[in-house]
């Protein structure tokens, strides 16, 4: 799922960032991010997409069907082309 339309790239320069954006989406601080935090995530990153489409990528990112995004699959989408 593209983040955005820019040719920018997610990828962190450190591990320490990729924690820190993270953390910064996690607004409830429970470890893990829900739909509504990731809304606010994209948001702030300028994607410009519905909601029907963020809900696709969310559920493409929520790769244990959790319902909820885990750091590691926050990382792994993060570094992800």
């Amino acid at each position: 799922m593209e983040a955005s339309n820019s040719s920018e790239s997610r990828h962190p320069a450190s591990e320490r960032e990729l924690k820190e954006e993270f953390v910064l989406a996690d607004r409830d601080r429970d470890g893990r991010i829900d739909f509504e935090e990731f809304v606010g995530l994209m948001e702030g990153l300028e994607a410009g997409m519905s909601r029907s489409e963020l809900r696709i990528g969310f559920h493409e990112i929520d790769t244990d069907a959790d319902h909820l995004i885990d750091f590691r699959e926050f990382a792994d989408w993060w570094r992800s082309d």
